[in-house]
């Protein structure tokens, strides 16, 4: 029987969409959106990126490198399958992940959305980050609480996998991931959108801000969710989300459209 972290794919369609978790999260915290995603017509790819869904220990072995890799052996293998159109989402550090993608990679993508991409972190996330990213600290202190969920619906909170410890280890590997990405935003020419959850006590409004106005595709529209916390695609706007990014792909397959039937 499958893990309910487990990777997973849903839908059935010409057009594909790649979607990247977050931080010691699982492909679960976006099924909301892969399931709204697949009602509008694209073929869903949620993989676990490596370390993550099994445990603590496995997370400290891998790193930067690891989850680029991951990332673009995705969306390798959805070109290979022969889609028309690829579109990416990225959800917390999976937005970082894929802010990079999309600036190494512009001609294999036709739009970008961003949930509360971690360009900054706050409360706990920011201090973890922050202070474990020092080799020397993360040896004194090798494992720590992750503290909560931060979504506001309390049946997700109880029923949704969660790592409730995180070795400090990975912390270094958290941050190369958010520095790079704020490197790569201006060279991404990929239309995109951005959404963060009010109620986000992980990553402030400032850095959905950051993603939407210094974007190179950009300025890119920023849609605020008033009673959604940290995790948007989970939370209790999920269907909304799920829509808005349905909605946004949509626009970029309607306007191809005609072009392919005036060159087929």
């Amino acid at each position: 029987m499958p893990a309910r972290t487990d990777p997973y794919e849903l839908g059935d369609g010409p057009e594909a969409a790649l979607l990247l978790h977050g931080f010691s999260g699982s492909p679960y915290e976006l099924r909301p959106l892969a399931q709204g995603l697949a009602a509008a017509g694209f073929r869903c790819s949620v993989p676990l990126l490596p370390g993550h869904g099994s445990g603590v220990s496995q997370l400290s072995q891998v790193g930067e490198a690891d989850w680029l890799a991951a990332a673009h052996d995705a969306l390798d293998a959805l070109l290979a399958r022969g889609h028309r159109r690829v579109f990416l989402c990225g959800f917390s550090m999976g937005g970082c992940l894929a802010i990079r993608v999309a600036a190494e990679r512009p001609g294999d993508l036709c739009a970008l959305a961003l949930l509360a991409p971690a360009l900054t972190l706050r409360g706990n996330a920011a201090l973890y980050r922050h202070l474990f990213r020092h080799r020397w600290v993360s040896r004194l202190v090798p494992m720590v609480d992750k503290g909560a969920m931060d979504v506001s619906d309390e049946q997700v909170k109880r029923e949704a996998p969660y790592l409730g410890r995180l070795p400090t280890r990975a912390a270094a590997q958290l941050h190369r991931v958010i520095e790079g990405a704020k490197e790569a935003l201006p060279q991404v020419r990929t239309p995109a959108i951005v959404l963060w959850g009010a109620r986000d006590a992980v990553v402030p409004r400032r850095a959905a801000e950051r993603a939407a106005k210094e974007i190179g595709s950009g300025p890119a529209r920023l849609a605020v969710f008033p009673r959604s916390a940290h995790q948007l695609a989970l939370d209790v706007e999920r269907e909304a989300v799920a829509a808005e990014v349905a909605r946004f792909f949509s626009v970029f397959v309607r306007a191809q459209a005609p072009a392919e039937r005036a060159g087929g």
